[in-house]
């Protein structure tokens, strides 16, 4: 079994992932526990000095002025936790719930929470027993962090709330106490702030930023091979994606899309091919359809004299890169958040000082989560465009319309661009930055909140649509270079694919054969979705 081990400085996007998708098992450091050790006495020590300290012994938020006498601090962290579970909406995916119990453990492991070990080995537990809380989807604003879903991960610890285990039959929602004692673990009683340490921080927006961002780079590199198809089929022209070009530009992002296209098409006769004369048998002339005759031959021919593509192809590094570059920078923003201190207060023992401040605020990672957003929306309206271009009889450079042949009689691929219109469309909505909106809380004690929790959910959705589009864009690829193979072979002219394109279109036709009439395409769109 794979293992993951915590200390609270060092974890990465792929070891959350490991965990939350391959369940591997975590370990923790010596090191770690011996910070959350000392931490914890520090702040046995000053619970009982007397001094008000917010969170200790104060209430929460507008409440923080509010003393809590000695012998109800206890209670009062186990009714924060009681109180503030109140989400909302469809519960979150096995592998989100995961990644917030790893990432927040590996918060509290730093050593500023003053948590206690029982607590978190109990936490590490759940993990490693494939135990998940049920948390609903909304119900945060991302500003005292992730109050509302972080709660509902933590009363699982009291016994409190549901929790789903894995079964032979799948997944099975029962009550976290009677899974606790299935797995015998016994629930936990709260101490001084372990309350307000488990549900004040980040977590819940981190957790789905790592896994959209880790997909979206995922999706990227697909897409490059469905858009080098693309190119194949539409025959582009090379000079567009020549290196030269690209590093006057200066973005990396954009030479680096530009390069992998170069790499992925080495070999092509149709990417960047001129058509020359054809060797037309006169016997094949005879009732050919328009797209194959020798008219369409010489009207292709004389289009290719025009030395530029469309913005949708000769642009494809330049809109393409723009998103690689931000997707990028948001993954180096998530990088730094996995291992930052995001609740309050916090403990600082080398100084024996307990500071409040406000690190569980979400807008560090609200603003880039809607940058994903913007740059995930952008990557579907150029694979629409393209899809569009190739299903367009006027634009497609002599294939026939929609893609199929008898048209008219076939609708062919004309709905699949619909779809992806519609998708393009909904996902131009969701890209609204969510960050720049604030709606006071607390009493306005809490004047300002992030949204951020909202951008990481619509930046999932948008990913989703996108990895829709995807699949199409990928189905009429493949059906536009068929076509292109079977007008320049008719012509006798040199049609080979590249090697990698060609292993690409292998594994999509595999699964999905060449659209010659009308079927039911929804079934080819779930098909390539899961190759993809």
């Amino acid at each position: 079994m794979q293992k993951v081990s915590l200390n609270g400085q060092n974890l990465t996007i792929e070891e959350v992932v490991l965990v939350a998708r391959q369940d591997a098992e975590v370990e923790i450091t010596a090191d770690a526990w011996a910070r959350v050790q000392a931490s914890r006495a520090f702040l046995e020590r000053i619970a009982h000095s007397g001094k008000i300290i917010y969170a200790i012994n104060t209430g929460f938020g507008s409440n923080a002025s509010v003393i809590i006498d000695d012998t109800q601090t206890a209670i009062l962290q186990t009714k924060l936790l009681l109180s503030h579970a109140t989400g909302v909406g469809k519960p979150l995916e096995r592998e989100a719930v995961r990644a917030m119990m790893l990432i927040r453990l590996n918060t509290l492991l730093a050593g500023y929470s003053g948590i206690r070990s029982e607590t978190l080995t109990l936490l590490q537990a759940l993990l490693n027993h494939k135990i998940h809380p049920v948390i609903p989807s909304q119900g945060s604003v991302g500003a005292s962090g992730d109050l509302c879903p972080l709660s509902h991960m933590a009363i699982a610890l009291l016994g409190e709330g549901e929790v789903r285990i894995d079964t032979p039959e799948g997944e099975r929602t029962l009550p976290a106490r009677e899974a606790l004692a299935q797995a015998g673990l016994a629930p936990i009683t709260l101490a001084y702030k372990e309350g307000i340490a488990l549900n004040n921080g980040t977590t819940f927006m981190t957790a789905l930023g790592v896994l959209a961002v880790f997909d979206s780079l995922k999706m990227l590199d697909t897409a490059l091979q469905s858009v080098a198809l693309v190119m194949e089929g539409i025959m582009a022209r090379r000079q567009a994606f020549d290196a030269r070009i690209h590093l006057l530009r200066r973005h990396e992002a954009q030479c680096e899309i530009a390069q992998r296209l170069q790499d992925l098409l080495v070999g092509s006769e149709l990417f960047g091919n001129t058509p020359s004369s054809p060797t037309l048998s006169p016997t094949l002339l005879e009732g050919i359809p328009a797209w194959l005759s020798e008219s369409t031959w010489e009207k292709l021919a004389e289009k290719k004299k025009n030395p530029q593509d469309a913005y949708s192809i000769r642009c494809t590094a330049q809109v393409l890169g723009a998103s690689l570059h931000a997707i990028q920078h948001v993954e180096s923003v998530l990088a730094h958040e996995l291992n930052a201190i995001t609740d309050n207060p916090l403990l600082f023992e080398d100084t024996e000082e307990v500071l409040s401040g406000g690190n569980f605020h979400g807008q560090p990672l609200a603003l880039p989560l809607d940058y994903l957003k913007i740059a995930l929306a952008e990557v579907g309206n150029l694979l629409e465009r393209q899809v569009n271009k190739l299903v367009d009889a006027h634009h497609n450079d002599c294939l026939p319309a929609f893609l199929v042949e008898e048209a008219g009689l076939n609708s062919g691929f004309m709905i699949p661009q619909y779809v992806c219109a519609g998708l393009v469309s909904e996902n131009k909505v969701l890209a609204h930055p969510a960050s720049v909106d604030s709606i006071p809380t607390s009493a306005n004690q809490e004047d300002h909140v992030s949204m951020g929790s909202i951008s990481a959910r619509q930046a999932l959705e948008i990913l989703g649509n996108v990895q829709k589009i995807l699949s199409i864009h990928t189905l009429v690829a493949c059906q536009a270079v068929d076509l292109r193979q079977k007008q320049l072979t008719h012509w006798g002219l040199a049609c080979a694919m590249s090697p990698q394109t060609k292993l690409f279109y292998d594994k999509i036709r595999a699964c999905v054969p060449y659209l010659a009439e009308d079927r039911l395409l929804y079934k080819d769109i779930e098909a390539v979705g899961k190759v993809l």
